[in-house]
C-alpha cells in the first residue's frame, strides 16, 4: 500500500533511516526507510516503508521490487513486487518534493535456513528502460538495486546452554553468555 500526506517529509527525517539513493539521473529518490521488526524467525512477517521523493515531475510510472536475499543468490526467500506507488498513487501523478511512503510486507517461509542474515534489497525499474541507481553510502548489487540493511533469521530453538557461563558485556553492545574450550 503506498500513502500520500505531507507528514511524512518530517517523519522521514525523525523516525526511519536514512537514505541516499537516487535514480533517473536524480529525478526519483529514496531517502528513507524502516522495518516493523530487525529480527525475524521463520514464519514471521516484516513491513518494510520506503520513502520516494520525486525532485521533478515524472512522466512514467516506475515499478519496485523489495526482497531479503541470501548475500550471494539470485533467488529471492522473499519478495514483494508493485508498481511504486500503487495504482492509488502511481509515481506519474506524485508533486515534486513531497515524500510518498510506500509499504510493502515480506514473509519468511518456515522452511528458510537459520541462523542466518539476508539482504534486503529494493530495485526501482520500468518495463521498458533500465532504471540505473547513484547512491551514497549504500553497497549496490546490479541493475539498480542497493542493499539497505541485513536482516538476521534465527532459528526458533533455543541453543544449548554454553558448558562454562560467562557473563561479559562488550562496549558495542552483545553479551557473551557462555564459551567452550577444546579439550
Amino acid at each position: 500500500a503506498s500513502n500520500f500526506w505531507l507528514l511524512p517529509s518530517v517523519v522521514t527525517a525523525v523516525e526511519s533511516e536514512a537514505v541516499h539513493a537516487d535514480y533517473l539521473d536524480g529525478r526519483l529518490s529514496l531517502v528513507g526507510y524502516d522495518l516493523s521488526r530487525s529480527v525475524l524467525l521463520p514464519g514471521e512477517t516484516v513491513t518494510v516503508n520506503l520513502y520516494f521523493r520525486a525532485n521533478v515531475p515524472l512522466d512514467d510510472d516506475y515499478l519496485l521490487a523489495l526482497k531479503l536475499m541470501t548475500r550471494y543468490d539470485d533467488n529471492p526467500i522473499a519478495e514483494a513486487d508493485a508498481q511504486l506507488g500503487e495504482w492509488r498513487y502511481p509515481t506519474s501523478a506524485w508533486i515534486p518534493g513531497v515524500t510518498v511512503r510506500h509499504s510493502a510486507r515480506l514473509h519468511v517461509p518456515e522452511n528458510t535456513p537459520t541462523p542466518r542474515s539476508y539482504w534486503l534489497t529494493v530495485r526501482v525499474w520500468h518495463e521498458e528502460d533500465e532504471v540505473e541507481v547513484a547512491t551514497e553510502m549504500l553497497q549496490e548489487s546490479g541493475r539498480g538495486t542497493v542493499v539497505l540493511h541485513g536482516i538476521p533469521v534465527l532459528s526458533p530453538q533455543r541453543p544449548p546452554e554454553p558448558p562454562i557461563p560467562a557473563d561479559y558485556r562488550f562496549a558495542a553492545g552483545p553479551v557473551l553468555t557462555g564459551y567452550e574450550l577444546p579439550e
